[in-house]
């Protein structure tokens, strides 16, 4: 093997070091929105809503979960 050859591996293995890194990264800020998400002091408001039984209501009772998975799937693209 030439040195060039060994230049070029050590490139490589670096190259997919940085790209797991990366990666593992991202795994981690998903994880960390999906804790948010659940979290305690997140309180969904169309959950409430049905928990309550679903009681006719003039309010905004919009799923707010959806905003956190919106941002998951972007990070998901990002993974590739």
């Amino acid at each position: 093997m030439t040195q060039r050859d060994e230049g070029h591996n050590y490139r490589d293995s670096k190259n997919k070091a940085q790209a797991y890194e990366r990666k593992q990264k991202i795994e981690d800020i998903i994880e960390d929105i999906r804790e948010l998400r659940d979290a305690d002091f997140h309180v969904c408001k169309h959950s409430e809503w049905q928990a309550k039984g679903e009681p006719e209501t003039d309010e905004d009772i919009t799923c707010t979960c959806g905003e956190f998975d919106s941002v998951i799937d972007k990070l998901e693209e990002l993974k590739v």
